[in-house]
């Protein structure tokens, strides 16, 4: 545990990194999301597009934000399905 943890702390392993999956479904609805983002961008005025790009900025720091939630979430979850697992095969 003690190598996991160094790689850890000096930054070698980056779980979020790898969070989602690429998969089909992932992948067209990505594409669905650029194509409309297209159109609304396209149908804006020049004076209206700044407000695209502000929205655009809001939604990524909540994704941000949502995804350190979830991370924060799914360690925890794990610390305690491991200290249960390993609490409930000691016999004390």
């Amino acid at each position: 545990m003690n190598n996991i943890l160094k790689e850890f702390w000096y930054g070698n392993i980056s779980p979020h990194e790898h969070f989602y999956p690429d998969t089909k479904e992932m992948q067209n609805l990505s594409e669905l999301i650029e194509r409309d983002r297209e159109e609304i961008a396209a149908a804006l005025s020049e004076e209206k597009r700044p407000l695209l790009d502000r929205y655009d900025d809001n939604i990524l720091e909540l994704d941000d934000l949502s995804n350190e939630e979830l991370f924060e979430y799914a360690f925890s979850l794990g610390v305690r399905l491991s200290a249960e697992c390993f609490i409930k095969d000691r016999h004390w």
